[in-house]
């Protein structure tokens, strides 16, 4: 993986981390709307960015605090992921 991508990684998880905390509640609603974002924007990376960031965010799941909701389902509709 180059710099830029691991660069990439950590910007990302750091920015969904901020938004999960953030967050007034861990409801789903609230936290969709950052799966969505999110979604949006790594439909654009490649499949090894994709999951790199999902693997960061599990070890970030605070005491099951919804980051395994966000880490998932990215890759989940994505071909690409299989790749």
């Amino acid at each position: 993986m180059s710099q830029t991508e691991l660069i990439e990684i950590d910007e990302l998880v750091a920015e969904i981390d901020a938004r999960m905390r953030a967050l007034p509640s861990l409801k789903i609603e609230s936290m969709r709307d950052v799966r969505r974002e999110f979604s949006k924007r790594l439909a654009r990376t490649s499949p090894q960015v994709v999951i790199a960031v999902a693997l960061r965010l599990l070890e970030l799941d605070r005491n099951g605090t919804g980051y395994r909701f966000v880490a998932f389902e990215p890759g989940v509709p994505s071909p690409r992921c299989a790749q």
